[in-house]
C-alpha cells in the first residue's frame, strides 16, 4: 500500500521496518483469512476491475495488452467466478488448458 510522503528518509525507513513486522507476526492462515472475508464473495470480473484500476504507469498498449487478456480469454471463463473458489491447482489446470493446441481461450505461454 502506498502511503502520503514522509518528511525524513529515516521517519519512511521505520515505518517500512514496522509495517515488515507486523506483517511477519501475523499468522499466515490469519492473514488468508483476512484476503477470503475482503475479497471471497467478489466475482473475479468485480475483483479484475478493481485490480486494473489500481495498475499505474501502464502505456496505452499494455492496456490494449490487458484488456484483451481480461475480454477474450479469463472474463468469459472465469468472470462470474468468485474469488474464494480459486486455488493454486486450479489455477494451474486453467493455465495448461489454455495452453492445450486448438483451445478457444489459448494464452501466449510465459516468456
Amino acid at each position: 500500500m502506498e502511503e502520503s510522503g514522509f518528511a525524513t528518509r529515516d521517519k519512511a525507513i521505520a515505518r517500512l521496518t514496522e509495517a515488515n513486522k507486523a506483517k511477519k507476526a501475523t499468522p499466515r492462515g490469519q492473514a488468508k483469512a483476512e484476503r477470503i472475508a475482503k475479497y471471497g464473495a467478489m466475482p473475479f470480473e468485480e475483483y479484475a476491475a478493481r485490480w486494473k484500476a489500481g495498475q499505474r504507469g501502464l502505456g496505452p498498449a499494455s492496456v490494449v495488452h490487458l484488456d484483451s487478456l481480461l475480454s477474450i480469454h479469463l472474463l468469459p471463463l472465469l468472470g462470474s467466478r468468485r474469488m474464494s473458489t480459486f486455488d493454486h491447482k486450479g489455477v494451474e489446470a486453467f493455465i495448461l488448458d489454455a495452453h492445450r493446441p486448438g483451445c478457444s481461450t489459448t494464452i501466449p505461454p510465459p516468456v
